[in-house]
């Protein structure tokens, strides 16, 4: 929970009377009785009420918290700084401790209220309770340096120093620390209104901004003459430094505040006569105090109490209504496209109406814009499939026209058997061969087929659909009477084209041979990954003649992505085949 500014003000108040009542012990009495004591008194008194007044105005005049709490702890120290120069001149002798303190003491204020005013032109265009910046820290790290060193100037004697014996703070001279420190504090001063103006973006407010340096200006040109010794001959309390420089830190903040270089309440009338939002600020009692030109006159049955029928929620709704209800603001709809807000200040509020007139516009510009949409989208969506289907589609017949392309001559030659053999006469020998051809061409026509269907959406299959292959030939030759024998075993995968050409190497070479004069069939097929070894012996019925398996040599070269080991041997009777396929990377 944050700390009310009212306790920081009365802590810091707390700590300078605490280094009042420490400086207490040394402090005597400068008149035997009250008229001339008060006489004393009055003059501080009354800069310390004026200060204090002007303290106080700025509670309600501020908006920004750190700012106005920068600005309050300045008025602090400059009362802090009148009640020890009172203290000084008027309760301490000039050869006593305390006199030498109370003097050093002076510029606390002076080097802090610098630095405050630095701090808090930064705070302009910053939220409240943003982090210290790294530059913030080093300034005051510096000052911090600067205070310290006036402090024990009765060790190392830099900044003051006191020709008589014993010395005393009316006979006194200045070292060489005693301009850095008042260069550091005039720097400060002039740094602040720098800071001011470059932060400040309004120009009609830039052009009022020589006020300030005007003063600074003054006060600059006093604390010269002033270390010159131009004053010296008048009395104590004419032109004395702590006063004359208390007035003019008033006059420049205060003139700051007047320019509109620091944020504050004033100067509402004109802000009101050219803003073009329309609102009111109104007391209490409802009375208007400040209202635009542009107010549309709603009547004040939509804002008195919280059952005026014009109420809405509907602006806010969850925590965040939740949060606008615990703060007192209010909302009402008076009517389908203006809502009026009231957010309470102190000693009243502040009313404003929102037109929703081109919110609501835009609103139904975008239901328009979502209707057409959702209608586009649907028919995107219908376009999207229908496209799908016919690209599916398109796919399909091309697969199928790479089917017919790639197995024409098989299914030709397939169907060239059929009809001749029934057209021929019945021949029980030829028959039984021209079914044991036809089932192994029907065979190939529907496993080579398989393959290509796999090759359309695999990169690699398993060995084993080789393997299927081959055993549904192999029983296509025994269900026709011939002793076929297959010992087959895969463990690896293929590219579709290695499993489709091994199986044609196969195919043609059986075709080769002749169905017809094969009296039985013995192979060995071993796969491994990327790796066909196949094995076969054919047993003829007759003995074969020296061309056969010839046109088997043109089909093992030049295969893309495969290098084929054929061996082919025969005798009288039997063809034998070893070959062995190994896919390439370069494929």
């Amino acid at each position: 929970m944050k700390t009310p500014l009212r306790e920081k003000i009365g802590f810091l108040a707390g700590l300078v009377l605490l280094g009042l009542c420490c400086l207490g012990g040394s402090f005597t009495l400068p008149a035997s009785n009250a008229l001339e004591l008060f006489a004393i008194g009055a003059a501080p008194l009354a800069c310390i009420a004026a200060i204090a007044g002007w303290a106080v105005t700025l509670e309600r005049r501020i908006t920004h918290r750190t700012i106005r709490l920068h600005l309050v702890t300045i008025a602090l120290l400059m009362a802090l700084w009148i009640i020890l120069r009172t203290f000084r001149h008027h309760f301490t002798h000039y050869d006593d401790p305390a006199s030498f303190m109370a003097w050093y003491l002076y510029y606390v204020p002076m080097l802090l209220i610098p630095l405050l005013c630095v701090l808090s032109a930064g705070c302009i265009g910053r939220p409240e309770g943003a982090p210290v910046r790294p530059i913030s820290k080093v300034l005051a790290a510096v000052t911090v340096c600067m205070i310290a060193l006036v402090l024990t100037n009765n060790v190392h004697g830099l900044v003051f120093t006191f020709p008589t014996d014993p010395p005393n703070t009316h006979a006194h001279g200045y070292g060489p620390a005693y301009y850095p420190v008042l260069a550091w504090t005039l720097l400060l001063s002039a740094g602040a209104l720098v800071v001011l103006m470059r932060r400040c973006l309004v120009p009609s407010v830039r052009g009022r901004a020589w006020q300030p340096f005007l003063i600074l200006g003054l006060i600059s040109l006093y604390s010269v003459l002033y270390v010159c010794g131009m004053f010296n001959d008048l009395p104590e309390d004419v032109l004395d430094l702590s006063v004359v420089a208390c007035t003019f830190v008033l006059a420049i903040c205060e003139s700051v505040i007047q320019a509109g270089l620091i944020p504050s309440n004033s100067h509402f009338d004109a802000l009101f006569a050219q803003t073009s939002i329309p609102a009111q600020i109104v007391d209490r009692n409802g009375r208007v105090a400040y209202q635009t030109t542009a107010w549309p006159g709603i009547s004040p049955s939509y804002f008195q109490g919280e059952s005026a029928a014009g109420l809405a929620a509907a602006s806010s709704t969850g925590a965040a209504a939740d949060s606008a209800a615990a703060n007192g603001d209010r909302t009402w709809a008076v009517d389908a496209n203006t809502l009026l807000h009231r957010h309470p200040i102190t000693s009243g509020a502040v009313l404003w109406a929102q037109d929703l007139t081109e919110l609501n516009a835009a609103k139904r510009r975008l239901s328009h814009t979502q209707d057409q949409l959702q209608d586009l989208t649907v028919v995107l969506q219908a376009e999207s499939q229908t496209a799908a289907e016919r690209a599916r589609i398109d796919v399909g017949n091309d697969l199928f026209d790479r089917i017919a392309k790639e197995l024409q001559k098989p299914i030709q030659n397939l169907d060239d058997i059929l009809t001749r053999t029934a057209d021929e006469p019945d021949d029980p020998v030829r028959d039984r061969n021209a079914l044991r051809t036809a089932c192994l061409a029907g065979t190939y026509v529907k496993r080579r087929a398989n393959l290509i269907l796999l090759e359309q959406s695999n990169d690699r299959i398993p060995g084993e659909e080789l393997v299927l292959c081959l055993r549904e030939s192999n029983e296509s030759l025994k269900a026709c009477g011939m002793p076929a024998y297959l010992d087959a075993q895969a463990e690896g995968t293929l590219r579709p084209r290695t499993a489709m050409v091994a199986y044609d190497l196969l195919h043609v070479a059986l075709q080769q041979v002749g169905t017809a004069r094969i009296q039985s069939l013995l192979a060995n097929i071993r796969i491994t990954e990327g790796t066909v070894s196949i094995k076969a012996t054919l047993d003829a019925t007759v003995p074969l003649d020296e061309n056969a398996g010839a046109e088997l040599a043109p089909r093992f070269q030049d295969i893309p992505g495969i290098d084929v080991d054929a061996q082919m041997s025969r005798e009288q009777d039997s063809f034998f085949l070893h070959l062995t396929m190994r896919e390439r990377d370069d494929a």
